[in-house]
């Protein structure tokens, strides 16, 4: 004789334990995002610093053709047929870029393109290195303006941003920067004026390369436009350098910059004999 199981109706869950499971759901879904979003930078910071060797290879491979050193400035024809030099400099336009305000896109001197252009020019062979860069980080920049405009190649990071190249001609600070407590100016460095050997027209007239060339209190509050002209750093000899601003952008916080090992640059507050120059803690010197 077969027995009949009574039925007994399952107890739901608690309110206590579905809000246990779901504070636990909650934490593995932050560290999930926690983790991923760390693998997702590694890989751009390993992008980084794959595309800046084989560029640090096209560098080394135009010495070797050419036993020069790549020119501190280039002419370049535009779509209109106009003649524009430019220097090779990782700095602002600083006719574009007035003190007291964030560096503006436009007042960067695209200094990894017209670096690739000089080499394509002089050195052809040495530039085809930059077809083992992946495609995705590869693209074009329009440098000049008007019948001076013209597009040239260019290469970005993993954070899509240009990559830099510091030439030995144009490296270093010059131009007014903001520090202390309250930030106040300081310009016992002024701009670099670019006086080429050339009859072109001038792309550029005055060259600024400050970590902060505007006060952080003040603003619009746009913080995340807000960025230095370039690093600062010292070319080691006559080898130039190259680097990414990292995953902010912004060359000046020299923290999250990507530098190869093998070409670091030296900076300021690394090199001076002034017994007064005063530092921040991130190498900033506060007394200029």
């Amino acid at each position: 004789m077969r027995r009949s199981i009574p039925f007994t109706a399952r107890r739901g869950f608690t309110f206590v334990e579905l809000t246990v499971v779901i504070a636990i759901l909650l934490v593995l879904a932050s560290i999930a995002l926690a983790v991923g979003r760390s693998v997702l930078a590694g890989g751009q910071s390993q992008a980084t610093a794959d595309v800046m060797r084989v560029l640090d290879s096209v560098v080394f491979e135009y010495g070797q053709i050419t036993n020069e050193t790549i020119p501190s400035e280039i002419e370049i024809v535009g779509e209109g047929q106009e003649r524009l030099v430019w220097p090779i400099a990782d700095a602002a336009n600083a006719d574009l870029a007035p003190n007291d305000q964030p560096t503006p896109l436009e007042a960067v001197v695209p200094s990894g393109a017209l670096m690739l252009q000089a080499v394509r020019e002089l050195a052809p062979s040495a530039a085809e290195l930059v077809n083992g860069i992946d495609p995705a980080l590869m693209g074009t920049q329009s440098v000049g303006a008007g019948t001076g405009s013209v597009l040239l190649q260019n290469v970005v990071d993993g954070f899509g941003n240009p990559i830099r190249f510091v030439h030995p001609a144009w490296h270093g600070r010059y131009g007014t920067f903001y520090g202390g407590n309250p930030p106040a100016p300081s310009s016992s460095v002024p701009n670099r004026v670019f006086n080429p050997d050339s009859n072109a027209e001038l792309a550029v007239n005055t060259l600024r390369r400050s970590y902060l060339p505007f006060n952080p209190t003040t603003g619009d509050g746009s913080d995340r436009v807000r960025r230095g002209d370039a690093d600062e750093g010292l070319c080691q000899g006559d080898r130039p350098y190259l680097y990414s601003a990292g995953p902010d952008g912004d060359p000046g916080t020299i923290t999250d910059n990507v530098y190869l090992d093998d070409a670091q640059p030296k900076f300021p507050w690394e090199t001076t004999d002034d017994p007064n120059f005063a530092w921040d803690g991130s190498g900033r010197d506060l007394t200029r």
